[in-house]
């Protein structure tokens, strides 16, 4: 519940944000959804996942903001909230 009310209390491991800017330009931000000795693949928010060549990282830096919306408890009903602390709680 904490994790929902405080989001950026703590965040858990796997779950960091990270912005990670390019040489040929533009810049992402996600969670690291897999990695290779030359690439990593950043997740974006809207679930959109990119292969970046780590030659093209200009910089990569951890962002201490959880994925998870401030405020989230003020834009959903009590059944969504209900709904989705079952969800959180049930086995993967």
């Amino acid at each position: 519940l904490v994790d929902i009310l405080i989001p950026n209390a703590e965040i858990t491991a796997g779950f960091e944000q990270w912005r990670v800017e390019r040489h040929s330009g533009g810049a992402l931000q996600g969670i690291i959804a897999s990695e290779t000795p030359s690439t990593i693949t950043i997740r974006t928010m809207a679930g959109e996942e990119t292969a970046i060549s780590r030659d093209d990282i200009l910089r990569m830096e951890a962002v201490e903001l959880s994925a998870m919306p401030a405020g989230l408890e003020g834009q959903i009903t009590v059944e969504e909230m209900a709904d989705l602390i079952e969800m959180l709680r049930s086995p993967s």
